[in-house]
């Protein structure tokens, strides 16, 4: 376990992934050196929102997505309000996660703990929650089942299917070969919503479409990423949505081998702006990261920034599951010069189509908490078989 309050390592990086859906990374300021922000502007003690705040997750930091992007997220609000923060990374012992959450909480400490469900973690929140009623918690990328029973803690569900439908959408207008494919990081029931979502895009542009899917065992392995998506380029797919962040460079690779944007071949990665992330912070990967065309943005950093400010103003209240998605910009298509460059107008439009379509609810994309009740034999026929 480290804990950490100075995270001068990942400050280049974390920069490079603000181009989200709801933020704009030109007027952050956050000094990362340093575990307590100055607030402009506004007199922070006027806020509701007071004390220190810990941020706790599984594994580590450096994951190009739903962690590191979890930390700006605690580092911008913490900024807005005039608070401290601290940083624990649990590293990947299991065993470690329960003892190590309990102390954070029986230290007396913190007023806001904040984790990412990885890991079993917002099974903790929901469970100590009730047994520490004088601290807050958050706990983001919960399924929509989700059930908060206790007064001082907020789950954020993502509507993951709804950027995921544009995935499908972009990758259906952009193949030549109609046959695409994703890579899923587990057969879970987040993935499985990805998967809806994707699936019904890009069914709704082109119904018989081929779509190939592969999952993960939840593990970090780009190798693994860069071997089953090779194998899919191989087999003619074209475009593959690779839906674990961490990995995206795996994808990338085999499709930059195979020829990449010249062959018609593209990516489209997930969570954080990938085609930013390796061009700004990884040069070995610049070439490779041509490949991806956009990301699927869960833009967790603007939902914390988005929750809090409803906390502050009483429009979210303490207690409740809340989902976020299109029409609350926490999830979108990463819009970058490389995504305006490489697909074409006409596609963009289309694009721009269905995200109205989608904000203003006259689209309901497929969910698998919506539309299949969590039944996994019942989705799977319908994704294989349509």
């Amino acid at each position: 376990m480290k804990k950490r309050i100075a995270l001068i390592l990942f400050a280049a990086m974390l920069v490079s992934m603000l181009a989200g859906c709801g933020g704009d990374s030109s007027t952050d300021s956050t000094d990362d050196s340093a575990g307590t922000t100055e607030t402009s502007g506004a007199d922070p003690s006027d806020s509701s929102i007071q004390g220190k705040f810990l941020y706790i997750i599984t594994d580590n930091l450096g994951d190009m997505g739903f962690r590191d992007n979890g930390l700006r997220g605690v580092q911008n609000v913490c900024e807005t309000y005039g608070c401290e923060y601290d940083v624990i990374e649990l590293g990947g012992d299991k065993s470690t996660y329960e003892n190590a959450f309990a102390d954070a909480c029986d230290s007396g400490e913190y007023a806001y703990i904040i984790t990412c469900s990885n890991g079993g973690m917002s099974d903790l929140v929901l469970k100590y929650g009730p047994e520490y009623p004088e601290i807050k918690f958050v706990t983001f990328d919960v399924g929509a089942t989700t059930e908060v029973t206790s007064d001082n803690v907020c789950a954020i569900n993502y509507r993951q299917n709804e950027g995921a439908f544009l995935a499908g959408v972009l990758a259906a207008s952009i193949t030549t070969s109609q046959k695409i494919g994703a890579w899923v990081f587990n057969e879970v029931p987040i993935g499985h919503d990805f998967v809806a979502g994707y699936v019904d895009g890009a069914r709704t542009i082109n119904p018989d479409i081929d779509i190939t899917v592969s999952y993960g065992s939840g593990a970090v392995n780009i190798g693994k990423t860069q071997e089953v998506t090779g194998t899919m380029f191989d087999s003619g797919i074209d475009t593959v949505f690779n839906i674990q962040g961490s990995t995206t460079s795996g994808a990338a690779t085999a499709c930059y081998d195979r020829g990449g944007l010249d062959a018609g071949l593209a990516v489209i990665g997930v969570d954080s702006d990938q085609w930013n992330v390796y061009t700004t912070t990884d040069s070995t990967l610049k070439d490779a990261a041509t490949t991806i065309v956009t990301s699927m943005l869960k833009d967790v950093t603007y939902s914390l920034e988005y929750l809090f400010a409803g906390i502050e103003d009483g429009t979210i209240e303490w207690g409740n599951l809340v989902s976020f998605g299109l029409a609350e910009k926490s999830v979108c298509l990463a819009d970058n010069e490389h995504f305006q460059e490489v697909v074409a107008p006409e596609v963009h439009a289309v694009l721009e189509e269905y995200t109205q379509k989608v904000a203003n609810g006259e689209i309901t994309p497929k969910g698998f908490f919506t539309d299949f009740n969590s039944d996994v034999a019942a989705f799977e026929e319908w994704r294989d078989n349509g």
